[in-house]
């Protein structure tokens, strides 16, 4: 066996952050008042010479130590319990199984970096029926483009364009140009 890295801490105390992991939390529980006042009533009551000090028939405060259970760390989660932090995080079940990839997902959606919500699925179009129009344009040009399509208010840079490609066709007219106009509207949905 290589003792390169050092001995294997076998039957060895922990040390670090893990020898914490046991620690509970104490809580303070003081007496009700009413049981405060009615001891106080009392000891009002008392006899002129009795030589007891004044509050010592008063009960003090008493400081009752209450355990709650420590919450469950994420790896001593089961998947079940995995699955339903993941629909709470992030808005929509999950089918898997495996825990690392939960929690990480559902740290992600904490962080705000994965969509949260149910996920709207584009309606499906046969195999080999979308054609995709490559246009190349130049760096600064796109920026130009997407300020304009943000201000516009427009779902996407392509809703905005089908959307011009329409406006365009209709100006142009003609059986053809307003038939290409009504497609393009059907498809934008």
């Amino acid at each position: 066996m290589s003792m390169k890295n050092g001995p294997k801490s076998k039957g060895k105390a922990i040390q670090g952050k893990t020898a914490v992991k046991g620690k509970r939390v104490k809580k303070a529980v003081s007496i009700p008042e009413a049981a405060l006042n009615d001891a106080a009533e009392t000891e009002g009551d008392a006899p002129a010479g009795d030589d007891t000090p004044a509050g010592a028939g008063a009960p003090v405060e008493n400081v009752v130590e209450v355990k709650e259970p420590a919450p469950k760390r994420r790896r001593d989660k089961s998947i079940a319990e995995l699955q339903a932090e993941y629909l709470e995080a992030v808005g929509r079940p999950t089918s898997s199984t495996n825990a690392a990839y939960i929690t990480w997902k559902c740290s992600q959606a904490r962080k705000g970096r994965i969509t949260v919500g149910a996920i709207e699925k584009r309606p499906s179009h046969p195999e080999g029926s979308q054609q995709v129009l490559p246009l190349t344009l130049l760096r600064e040009t796109t920026r130009l483009l997407d300020a304009a399509v943000a201000a516009s208010g427009a779902k996407s840079r392509s809703a905005f364009i089908r959307a011009a490609l329409i406006e365009k066709l209709r100006a142009i007219g003609g059986a053809e140009a307003l038939a290409a106009a009504d497609a393009l509207a059907t498809e934008a949905g």
